[in-house]
């Protein structure tokens, strides 16, 4: 145990790149005590201006938020040569552990509990996008980061919003450079990845992307390497989360839909617009149900908070280190998520062209460089289908013990079925209609996608559902794409 000042910290409970978060005990007259959680940096960083900036700012924002569903900082404090941020305790659960127990499990989400979770989150998000400073001026703030890792669950069945590190905000100390950008790339909308100036349209991209990622299962964009998510995030499309799990009603596909537009315009104007929709389309749960929900998936890690938690009102201490930054054993008691992956700063030479320039030329490069490749393979894949059909044909005349007949003109256009049957003469042809990629939409007809651009009746293939709709008097088509591993995507040209 170490005091500093009112404030006495116990073992380090989280312990991130940057900083470590220890369990705390403030301290006053009369016995008076509190449990808090405090964040520092790491010894090595403490002397460091621009991180130091950085935790000033987290304080400051967070400060200016007054919200039951946003984590608060209570005091800032600089003792010893150190910067210490005080925070709230929160007794629950981190909420991307909360879906890792449901996946092992082999259980889903209900309905109702996820819509409970994300309206207490678009709440939270409300008040920051709404938060002013000190003079009553409107703050601008985005928090950039939202995603499992940052939402939490108390166990009353409360879902809150935490960490404001790498928020975007008006009179921030610290600045990112040009040609960088700050969040996690699974859940960046993709004006974010072109440069442009962040709203709060990106946090309700991304509360999109993870009520699809607790609904269905899964994240939205999955990819191997940085590439294969700057692919998807860019070019690839949205699949309606009702075709992944039949249990979801039409009305909420179109919620999440709509927060995952590719244009910010079609997105809602507000999160509590969204708060609002999503409650209409999905009766939330109770928090008391909320609440047994947890205690049922993270009854462990709660127990053992518990136990930490008596720990520090008796004086005694436990051994709650942790070895890994990947694994901290209680993401409640670690409010600021320091041991998580912190967000991604993706810089211009981080993108796989390794160029140079500011990101929205990376993102037009990859764009490029994706039609391209795909106009390359197709013409590849169209000539490998059609030799083997030529060679066929060429033997069968060598071999033929009378000649060839000329075929009837009913034959001479071979139907899409009779071209994918493989008979013992030719070898299999290609399949007529590919398999569909992992991120291609497929949406029923009679439930359209929001922000679908009409098909243009000369393309054979159907327009992406969440391409940016065409100006006027632009022309465009969608071109199929084989990608490396052998699956096809749809590229939208634009001419």
């Amino acid at each position: 145990m170490q005091v500093l000042g009112r404030y006495a910290l116990f073992d380090e409970l989280a312990r991130g790149g940057m900083a470590t978060v220890h369990l705390g005990k403030l301290t006053g007259a009369g016995g008076f005590s509190r449990p808090v959680a405090i964040k520092r940096l790491h010894p090595h960083l403490a002397s460091d201006p621009e991180l130091t900036k950085m935790m000033l700012d987290e304080a400051r924002l967070a400060g200016r938020i007054q919200h039951p569903h946003v984590v608060s900082v209570t005091d800032v404090v600089s003792a010893e040569g150190q910067l210490l941020l005080v925070m709230e305790y929160v007794h629950g659960e981190a909420l991307h552990r909360v879906l890792q127990s449901a996946a092992k499990r082999g259980a889903v989400v209900p309905v109702a509990i996820a819509s409970c979770i994300l309206i207490d989150v678009l709440d939270g998000l409300h008040a920051a996008h709404e938060a002013r400073d000190e003079r009553g001026e409107p703050l601008g703030l985005v928090h950039r980061d939202v995603t499992p890792h940052n939402l939490m669950i108390r166990t009353d069945g409360s879902a809150l919003v935490v960490d404001f590190g790498v928020a975007k905000a008006s009179g921030r100390l610290h600045t990112t450079e040009e040609g960088k950008i700050k969040g996690k790339l699974p859940y960046m909308a993709p004006e974010q990845l072109r440069g442009a100036k962040p709203t709060r349209q990106i946090d309700i991209y991304a509360a999109g992307a993870v009520l699809f990622e607790v609904l269905v299962g899964r994240r939205l964009i999955q990819g191997s390497n940085e590439g294969e998510l700057l692919e998807q995030v860019l070019l690839g499309t949205i699949p309606c989360p009702s075709i992944e799990r039949s249990d979801l009603p039409a009305a909420l596909d179109d919620v999440i839909l709509r927060a995952l537009s590719r244009s910010p315009e079609d997105r809602y104007t507000s999160a509590v617009e969204m708060a609002r929709a999503l409650e209409a389309a999905a009766r939330p749960a109770r928090r008391s149900e909320v609440a047994e929900w947890l205690k049922d998936l993270a009854a462990e890690s709660l127990e053992r908070q518990a136990a930490i938690l008596t720990s520090v009102e008796t004086g005694t201490t436990l051994d709650t280190r942790v070895s890994s930054a990947e694994s901290p054993p209680s993401s409640a008691t670690a409010v600021t998520r320091a041991a998580d992956p912190p967000a991604r700063v993706l810089a211009t030479s981080d993108v796989p062209a390794r160029t140079r320039s500011i990101l929205p030329w990376a993102a037009a490069l990859l764009v490029a460089v994706a039609t391209g490749i795909g106009w390359w393979r197709l013409r590849a894949d169209e000539t490998a289908a059609e030799r083997p059909r030529q060679e066929s044909t060429s033997k069968s005349a060598e071999t033929a013990p009378f000649p060839a007949q000329a075929p009837s003109p009913s034959a001479s256009s071979p139907s899409p079925s009779a071209e994918a049957a493989p008979t013992a003469s030719s070898p299999p042809a290609l399949a007529s209609t590919p398999p569909a990629p992992a991120f291609a939409a497929r949406v029923p007809t009679s439930r359209p996608l929001p922000n679908t651009a009409a098909a243009s009746p000369k393309t054979s293939s159907p327009e992406p559902s969440n391409c940016a709709p065409r100006r006027a008097g632009e022309k465009g088509s969608v071109r199929k794409v084989i990608r490396a591993d052998g699956t096809p995507s749809y590229v939208l040209l634009c001419r």
